[in-house]
Parts: structure tokens; C-alpha cells; sequence
């Protein structure tokens, strides 16, 4: 749920009227604007706050502004704000960022991500300088998350952008020294903001009326040391008939709270210290807020409008903030002052302080700022109203993801008030589920539940916990208590027309353990069941996971195009809102259906997807998940140790996730990844090391079937496999099913026993569109065996013949897969192609893992037909070549052509240059890969890390050593797409201030083969200017001017030239 913000927080204060214009500052601050960083910091009461309110109602620069306080310590609070203070003055800024945010807990914050997005949408919406005002900032800095992010803030930011920050102390932001160093810092102490004496002089006579002599100006400024608070103070007490000198106490050096009792609060009426007294506890106010807060504990009605009017005009140390929006005025005291006020009220009736600390804890409950109650509710010890507010409050804390937080509140609320307030363990037995402690987390539910079980009045509680309760099982695949959770929220629901939301839970969790049992379409039922009665009540929250589980179902039941349609629907909608918790499972669950329809470079995306998202939020039970997906798909496309490798990263998780299930289906997995690869040895051993107990369930006999067939035990395994068929209760998927007909045909033949009536039954499920993809992908893990199979009935051998080429046609093109996942795959590599081909710098080629030698090569002029072959996307004649070729042989050139294409094949595989329809073609077919192909993919991708990996293979100019016609247009193509991606990242680099020494390396290899290329010279020379190397600066320009002399007769350009003027003046 999105938070109100706080206007007066984010709205720039409105000016006083008796406010002093100090044009000493005021100019002060004008001159130093330029700079990313102003730093104002000087002790309480200085003027620092006035000073930036006066200056933002004087210039013309547009001024943002945020005015801290203790509850904005929380990170996304902080943003939030941030980024709406930007939004009042910019009303088009900010969608990007708050997008990203809503994304976020307190567990998952990626500050990284963050910055990135906040400084992009800051350069693409603002189009001119603005300042940012922080307010405060010293009671926030011990967040050391927020004190990072603003460090890393102002130094990505761009020119245009400049901070003000305001502070009682020295900002100690980690950068800070980088940003001196670049001369991007500059600010304000407590020495300039101090009064001087003609300012002291303007105060009292413009605000006051009263000219100072010399001498009491001189004792003022003396006594008060400049501090404008202690010359307030002073000047709220003259008349213009005393003497200045005899009324001033000395401010330095004595206590406080004796000046302030004094001077301020004794010559008021009882109702204004009441007023002051009472509303310091409120932080920030308007009469409404008084009213609700403040009347029911006053015997008499005060006229809070009346009063706020008049402490306005008495200067009592009150901010005016306009929420023009709501046409409201807040106000708000100095910190000082309010500190002050807050320790008089306290020690007059604490027992009326802490009364108006709860009403105002209540106010907030009732406008669901949960956080703010329940902070004051634990400044003023009432444990049990937390745990009331935790009731309320929980799901929405939940849901927004504030397990933090909650954890750190249920950790002060422990002992006898747990069994009190069962709430406080079923929030724990949540918490501890989705912290992966499921155990931990069933244990405090369970005592939660029982407690519940006795408090009539608490029916919608314990309706909760019992479906947390629920879904914990689920995820340790206990599913028949979670299912035995499920009726007992069913049977306490039966005649109720309220809890629709616990009753769409209920049925949603029913449907997902009907998915997990194989029960398709009551899952369908079910899930279709729980959306309908969310639509009925207009709570379109879950909207996108309906549609999620929908599509998980479909592609249970076999319907893969509606399982797409439902999954690619979600998809666009997540990618819009951000929320990248159901991005994830998203990306799990379509990399899983590609999978299943033999898309596996799809899948292969998808699952990189899913593990990019996970780590972004820390959802570690998906980021395993993404990894077994891709060793699913491995070991179906044969890349059988990164499989291997992939599997036993997968398993590594157990102990952090606790996913049995999870844990079983990996075991299984590199059993049957051995046995398909003809490990029988290793599968057999890694069995017996896995499955040490005997586990009897459907899925591990088909396993113990599968091992007796690969061991020859073929007796064995037919009479497991009959004892799977004979028992109905037996519930397998439709995986293993499908596993488990293709054994049956292979046990058959090994036996001897008639095949044709499973020939049909294996051909009837291939034509039924449900049965289709789960039927060819098995037989696509036991091709091999299966294409040994013989028959003497000419008739069972076709159809077994036809089955066969489906098989082998089912999913893509095992070479085209690698080729694809080399290109974009992170997380686990491919291994090496077979044949990898170089052209950029040196051509050469690497068969088998060895460099063909120009000896094997016997003649340039093979090597070369075969770039012209790869060239020539659409294939070449034969004519074609003799003119790229040989352009100016005019002898008869068949014999030499003959003999090249034979030492091209001979070198590269007589299968590596196919000739169709009189034209010559490289065969795509081959596990190969091609600089040039990989250079344009990651060209075409808009990830800086991919243009990265273009960058890095070009190693020279296209086919160096050669100089036909034909390869000109692709030398020149290929030079200027790595000049412009050098440009391009080198620049990105630039803006986020990241990685400058990459930046140097990186332009000065471009400038190996482009030495004139003045563009380059400039990035150097603003890269060495960001490192603070002005020398640095002036080396790149002269190296610029000479090479452009010596080689081409020319000067700098004028770009060049004014660069070097505003990088060096």
C-alpha cells in the first residue's frame, strides 16, 4: 500500500515576515552554487534553516527541499521523501524511481540499482540547475545506508543537480574527499553564519524598532558569540524602554533551559505555554491535528487556530509549511526550542505527556501509519497497544515487506505478552517461513493457533495464522497438514460473509497443493475459484499472481499456448508496475514452460532472468531454483560437467532454503544425468551416497527402474516398473509418465515381449496436443538408447521410425542453443565451442581446443575463402568467388579453386562447407563460434555489460594480413561499430563515475588503431580532469595537437580547444 507523505516535510517553508535579508551569505551562496555539494553545519540555532528559506524565496534557481526528522532513519521512508521533494517542484519526475522503490523491503535494497535509476531519470526529466535542500541531516546520519546512498548520489549526479545539506555536525559522507578533490565541495560554518555586529543592528532595528548603541551592541555580540537563537531570544524580550544590557543573560556557557523558562515562557498567558507545551509533542501540526489529539485530555476547549495565529506572531520559534494542495498550513518548532518544550512537558504531567503521545500514536493507527504509531507507542512503554496495532496492522507490514522492522519490534516484545497476543507468534511463524526457518516458523504458528483456538473474538486472526500456517507446510512439502489447514479454514468459513480475503488464500493455497499432487484441473478450479471471489470484493492486489498460477496450471494440463498467454499477460503488466518479487517467479515459471516446449535458449534466458531478480531482492529460494532450471537444460543439450556443475551449485542452497523438495528433484536429476550419459558407475554410486535410507515414494522406484534398466538388470527393472503400473494410488507426473512408457517400450525389446500396442499408445500421445511435449522431451533423454532399437515387423518399424524423427526434431538446434546462451549466458557458461573462429586482429581458428597452424592451412588463400564463405550469410557461387578471390587472375581458375576448398575442408571438416543449389554455405549446424556474430549480438543488446563484452573482442582490425576488396566494407563496418560502442561505454562510464582508470585503458587501446580520432583525446582529458590530474589534462591535449600535426597537418578543434579552457581555468 502506497503512504501518504508528509507536504509539510517536502514544501520549502514560507518565509517570516521580520526575517533579516543577510546579503553577506545570500551572496556568499550565490558564488558557491556551482559546486555538486554545499555543506551548511553549524550548532543549533545558527540560522542555518532560515538562511536557505530566505534564499529560496529570493532566486530564480528552483529549490527542492526536505526537512528531516527522527522516523525518516528508515531507508525507503528517506527515498521516498526525496524523491517527492524533487516531485513538487518537478511535477514529471519521479514515477521511475517510486516504481523501483515499491519493489523494495527492508530485507531486499539494492542501492545500486537505486542510484542508477534515481540519477538517470534526474538527467533524462530535469533539464536545468535546481537545488536539493536537506534539512537536519544529522538526525538521520547514523543510518550509514542512508548515508552511502547520498554520498553515491552527489557524486553521480549531474551538473546541474546541487545539494544543500543542513547539519548540526560535519558531514561525513565516504566520498567526501573524491568530491574535494574534483572541487565539486564548498559550504557555510558556524564561524560565517554567526551574526556580525551591523547585522545584529539590523535584527533590532528593523524587527524591533530599536536602535543599539554602539556599546550594547558591542555586549551583544560579545555575550551571544553571532548565535542568532540567543539574539532571538533576546530581541522577543525588548521593548525599546529597557536596556539591552541589563536584560541579556549570557548565552555561552549557561544552561538553556533557565534562558529560555525566562525569557520566553514566563511573560505568556497559561494557555500559550499549554499550546507550546503540549503540541511540542506533535512534531508537526495544524488545529485539526491539536483538536483530535489534544482536546479529550484538556478540561478546558482552547482556540488552537487563535493560539497558533498568535505564537506565529510572537516569533515563538515556529516554521510555517503551506500544503498548498490541501490549501493547510503546519507548523512545526525548532528543533531547540521543541527539545526544550517537550522536557517541560514531561516533567509537569508525564502521565498528560505520555497520554498525548498515545492519542497522537492512535491518530496515526487510524490513517495507517504504522510505523510512526507504533515507534511513539515504544517511547512510551505501551507494549500492549503495539500488540493490538501489530493485529491491524501485520498484513499490510507483511505485504509491504517490512520483516525487518518487525523482527526488530518482536524482539522487544518477548516473554509472557507472546501468549497474551498470539498475533506476535503468528507474525513470528511468518516471518521465520519467509526467512527460510519453515520449522521455527511452524512451531510459532502451531503455539499461535492454539492460543487463538480459546479467544472467540480473535476468529479472524487465527483464519490467518492457519493459512500462514498452511503455506509454511506447503513449502516443506508437508501437504497433507497443510491440506488439513486448508478444511479447517474451510469449515470455519462455511456460513461466513466476511474474511473474503482469508477465504481466497485458503483456496488459492488449495489449488497449489492440487498442482503439486497432480491434480490439474481441480488446481484450475480452485485458482479460478480464488480470483473470483477477490474480483466479487474489488481487491485487485493479487491480480497478476492469479494470473501467474493460472499459467503454472495450463502448463500442468498440457495447454501451453494458454500457459504463454497467461504468463506473457502477467509479464507486461510486472514490467510496467516493477514489482520484481513476482518478476521473479514469473521468469522461473516461463523459462520453465520454454523448456518443456524444446525452447531452450528461450528457457536459458529466462532462468538468467529469474537469477538476476532473486539476487536483486534477496529471494534465495529463486535464485536456486534459476539455477537447477539451467541445469535441466544443460543436460538436455549435453553440456553434461556445467550441468553437473550447475546441479551442485543448486544443492549447496539446501541449508540456507530448506526445500526438500527441491533438494530430492536436484538428486534425481544428476542420477539420471549420469545414466543418460552412460556414467553408469558414477549414477550408481551417486545414488547410494544420496538415497543411504530406503525412501519409498512413486518418483524414486521409477529412479531404482531406470538404474536396474542402465545395469542390464532387465528382470528388475520390468518388475518395478509393473509393480509403479499395477498400483493406483501411485501418483507420478506427467513427466515421469511419460519416462516410464519409453522403459516399458525399451524393457519390452530386451525381453522379447510384443511392442506394437506401446508403439501406439507412444504414437497416440504425440498426436494429443497435452501429451505431446511431455512425451518427445523424455524420448529425448533416452534417444540414444531408443535409436538402437530393432524390430522384425516392417510395420511397428515405421511407426517406430516416425517416432523417432519427431523426437529428433522436438527442440532446437542443440549448436544454435550454445551458440545463443554464450551470447547472453552469465551465470553458468557453456563450455567452449568445437570450433571457434577468430577475424578481428590476426585471423585464425581453434578446432578441438587447438589453433589450426599455417602448415595445416598450406595457403592464406583457404583460410581466407572460408571468412568470404562466413561473409556471405546467403551463400556464394562459385563464379563469386574467383572474382573476390582472384579479381585479377584471368586464367582458368577451377583447379585452383578445387584444390582450396579441399584444404578448407580438409582443415575445418568435410562437413563444415555445404554446396546447395551451386552455392557454398558454412554449416550453422556445427557447435561453432564467430567473433564477428558475437560482436554484432552483443552490439544489439542495450546492457552496458554486454557492450562491454564487444569491446573486449576486438582485437584489431577485421582480417589484418589480408587486403581484398571484397573484406573492405566489413573492416570498415566493424571498426566504426567498435569506435562508436567504445564511445558509448566509455562515456556511461563517465556519467556514473564508475571504474575511470577502465575509461583511460580503454580509449587509449581505440586510439592504437585510430590515433586521430579526436574524440577520443577529449574523453581522456575529462576522465584525468574527474581524477582531479589537471597535468593529466594538459598531456592529452599537447599528445592531441601533435599526433594531429605530424600525421594530418592540423590543429585541435575548437571543441577541443574550449575543453581544455573550462577543464583548465
Amino acid at each position: 500500500m502506497n503512504k501518504p507523505l508528509m507536504r509539510t516535510k517536502i514544501s520549502v517553508p514560507r518565509p517570516r515576515k521580520d526575517l533579516i535579508h543577510r546579503q553577506r551569505l545570500l551572496k556568499q551562496l550565490n558564488e558557491i552554487l556551482e559546486n555538486k555539494l554545499i555543506m551548511v553545519s553549524a550548532p543549533a540555532g545558527y540560522g542555518k534553516t532560515t538562511l536557505m528559506i530566505d534564499f529560496a524565496s529570493r532566486e530564480e534557481i528552483p529549490v527542492c527541499w526536505y526537512s528531516l526528522d527522527e522516523n525518516d532513519k528508515d531507508m525507503i521512508r528517506f527515498v521516498s521523501h526525496l524523491v517527492a521533494s524533487i516531485s513538487v517542484r518537478f511535477p514529471h519526475f519521479g514515477a521511475d524511481t517510486l516504481s523501483l522503490l515499491k519493489s523494495f523491503n527492508d530485507r531486499a535494497f539494492d542501492i545500486d540499482v537505486l542510484i542508477t535509476t534515481f540519477v538517470n531519470e534526474l538527467y533524462d526529466k530535469i533539464l536545468e540547475h535546481f537545488l536539493i535542500v536537506i534539512d537536519d541531516f544529522h538526525l538521520i546520519e547514523e543510518n550509514p545506508h542512508i548515508v552511502s546512498f547520498l554520498s553515491r548520489l552527489i557524486e553521480y549526479v549531474d551538473e546541474n543537480c546541487h545539494f544543500v545539506v543542513l547539519s548540526r555536525t560535519l558531514l561525513g559522507l565516504p566520498n567526501l574527499p573524491l568530491l574535494v578533490a574534483r572541487n565539486q565541495v564548498a559550504g557555510l560554518s558556524f564561524e560565517e553564519l554567526a551574526f556580525r555586529k551591523n547585522e545584529i543592528r539590523l535584527l533590532f532595528q528593523n524587527n524591533y524598532q530599536i536602535n543599539l548603541s554602539k556599546e550594547a551592541i558591542d555586549t551583544l555580540y560579545a555575550e551571544s558569540e553571532g548565535w542568532i537563537t540567543g539574539l532571538l531570544l533576546t530581541a522577543a524580550n525588548v521593548d525599546g524602554k529597557e536596556t539591552l544590557q541589563y536584560r541579556t543573560p549570557r548565552v555561552v556557557g549557561v544552561g538553556i533551559d533557565e534562558y529560555l523558562g525566562q525569557q520566553i515562557l514566563e511573560p505568556l498567558s497559561e494557555d500559550m505555554r499549554t499550546f507550546l507545551f503540549q503540541t511540542s509533542l506533535l512534531e508537526e501540526f495544524d488545529a485539526a491535528l491539536c483538536k483530535k489529539v489534544l482536546d479529550p485530555i484538556n478540561d478546558k476547549v482552547l482556540n488552537w487556530d487563535r493560539l497558533m495565529d498568535e505564537a506565529l506572531q510572537k516569533n515563538l520559534f515556529l516554521i510555517a509549511v503551506p500544503d498548498a494542495e490541501n490549501d493547510i498550513v503546519y507548523l512545526r518548532f525548532h528543533h531547540l526550542f521543541r527539545d526544550f518544550l517537550q522536557k517541560k512537558m514531561i516533567e509537569r504531567s508525564k502521565s498528560k505527556a505520555d497520554q498525548i503521545r498515545l492519542n497522537l500514536a492512535n491518530y496515526y493507527a487510524e490513517t495507517k501509519e504504522w510505523q510512526i504509531a507504533i515507534n511513539i507507542l515504544f517511547s512510551i512503554n505501551q507494549t500492549e497497544r503495539i500488540a493490538q496495532l501489530l493485529e491491524t496492522g501485520g498484513p499490510e507490514l507483511i505485504s509491504d515487506g517490512k520483516y525487518d522492522l518487525i523482527t526488530e519490534w518482536l524482539s522487544k516484545l518477548t516473554g509472557e505478552i507472546r501468549y497474551k497476543y498470539p498475533v506476535l507468534l503468528s507474525l513470528q511463524g511468518m516471518i521465520s517461513s519467509i526467512k527460510n526457518d519453515v520449522l521455527a516458523g511452524i512451531n510459532s504458528l502451531s503455539d499461535a493457533i492454539q492460543l487463538l483456538q480459546n479467544q472467540p473474538d480473535k476468529k479472524s486472526l487465527l483464519l490467518q495464522t492457519l493459512s500462514r500456517r498452511a503455506t509454511a507446510y506447503r513449502l516443506i512439502g508437508d501437504f497433507f497438514h497443510s491440506e488439513e489447514d486448508i478444511k479447517i479454514i474451510q469449515q470455519l468459513t462455511t456460513q461466513s460473509h466476511e474474511h473474503h480475503k482469508v477465504i481466497s488464500n485458503a483456496l488459492r493455497e488449495k489449488a497449489l497443493l492440487n498442482y503439486n499432487k497432480g491434480k490439474f484441473n481441480e488446481a484450475l478450479q480452485d485458482i479460478k475459484a480464488a480470483e473470483q471471489i477477490s474480483i466479487n470484493v474489488g481487491d485487485n492486489a493479487n491480480r497478476n499472481q492469479f494470473a501467474i498460477d493460472i499459467g503454472m496450471i495450463h502448463r500442468g494440463l498440457g495447454n501451453y499456448d494458454e500457459a504463454e498467454r497467461y504468463y506473457i499477460s502477467a509479464l507486461e503488466y510486472l514490467q510496467k508496475y516493477g514489482n520484481f518479487s513476482a518478476l521473479t517467479i514469473l521468469h522461473n515459471n516461463l523459462a520453465f514452460l520454454y523448456h518443456k516446449l524444446g525452447r531452450y535458449s528461450q528457457a536459458v534466458l529466462h532462468y538468467e532472468k529469474t537469477i538476476e531478480y532473486a539476487k536483486f531482492i534477496k529471494f534465495t529460494k529463486f535464485e536456486a531454483y534459476g539455477i537447477v532450471g539451467i541445469a535441466d537444460v544443460y543436460s538436455d543439450i549435453q553440456a553434461i560437467e556445467e550441468a553437473e556443475e550447475a546441479y551442485q551449485k543448486g544443492l549447496a542452497f539446501f541449508n540456507i532454503i530448506q526445500d526438500s523438495q527441491l533438494d530430492l528433484y536436484i538428486r534425481i536429476a544428476m542420477v539420471r544425468l549420469f545414466l543418460y550419459n552412460q556414467k553408469i558407475k558414477e549414477a550408481n554410486i551417486f545414488y547410494n551416497e544420496l538415497f543411504k535410507s530406503e525412501v519409498e515414494t512413486p518418483v524414486i522406484n521409477v529412479l531404482k527402474m531406470e538404474l536396474a534398466y542402465f545395469d542390464g538388470n532387465y528382470h528388475l527393472a520390468k518388475d518395478i516398473l509393473s509393480d509403479l503400473l499395477s498400483k493406483e494410488n501411485q501418483k507420478i507426473g506427467k513427466d515421469e509418465i511419460a519416462l516410464v512408457n519409453f522403459y516399458e517400450l525399451l524393457l519390452n525389446v530386451k525381453m522379447g515381449l510384443t511392442i506394437e500396442p506401446l508403439i501406439d499408445d507412444i504414437t497416440a500421445m504425440i498426436s494429443d496436443k497435452k501429451e505431446k511435449m511431455a512425451i518427445l522431451s523424455a524420448g529425448k533423454k533416452l534417444y540414444n538408447e531408443l535409436s538402437l532399437l530393432k524390430t522384425e515387423n516392417p510395420l511397428v518399424e515405421r511407426k517406430l521410425k516416425s517416432i523417432l524423427e519427431q523426437i529428433k526434431k522436438y527442440g532446437e538446434s542443440v549448436p544454435e542453443v550454445k551458440r545463443r546462451i554464450r551470447q547472453h549466458g552469465n551465470h553458468i557458461p557453456v563450455p567452449p565451442a568445437k570450433i571457434e573462429i577468430f577475424s578481428f586482429g590476426n585471423p585464425r581458428v581453434i578446432k578441438g581446443g587447438e589453433e589450426i597452424s599455417s602448415q595445416e592451412w598450406q595457403a592464406n588463400i583457404a583460410k581466407e575463402l572460408l571468412f568470404y564463405i562466413l561473409f556471405q550469410k546467403n551463400g556464394v557461387t562459385k563464379e563469386q568467388i574467383f572474382n573476390a578471390l582472384w579479381p585479377d587472375v584471368n586464367d582458368d581458375l577451377s583447379l585452383r579453386f578445387k584444390n582450396t576448398i579441399y584444404r578448407l575442408r580438409r582443415v575445418m571438416g568435410k562437413d563444415a562447407i555445404l554446396l546447395l543449389n551451386n552455392r557454398y554455405f558454412f554449416n550453422t549446424e556445427l557447435d561453432y563460434s564467430y567473433d564477428v556474430e558475437l560482436f554484432d549480438s552483443y552490439l544489439n543488446s542495450d546492457r552496458v555489460e554486454q557492450l562491454k563484452k564487444a569491446i573486449d573482442i576486438y582485437k584489431g582490425f577485421y582480417l589484418e594480413g589480408f587486403d581484398n576488396i571484397w573484406l573492405l566494407p566489413e573492416r570498415t563496418r566493424t571498426h566504426f561499430m567498435y569506435r562508436n560502442a567504445v564511445l558509448k561505454y566509455v562515456n556511461w562510464l563517465l556519467e556514473e563515475k564508475k571504474q575511470l582508470l577502465d575509461v583511460i585503458v580503454i580509449t587509449e587501446e581505440l586510439l592504437k588503431y585510430d590515433p586521430e580520432f579526436e574524440e577520443a583525446y577529449r574523453v581522456l582529458m575529462k576522465v584525468s580532469y574527474d581524477m582531479g590530474d589537471i597535468k593529466k589534462v594538459m598531456g592529452y591535449y599537447r599528445l592531441c595537437s601533435q599526433v594531429l600535426k605530424e600525421n594530418l597537418d592540423l590543429e585541435p578543434s575548437i571543441k577541443t580547444k574550449q575543453l581544455l579552457e573550462t577543464l583548465t581555468k
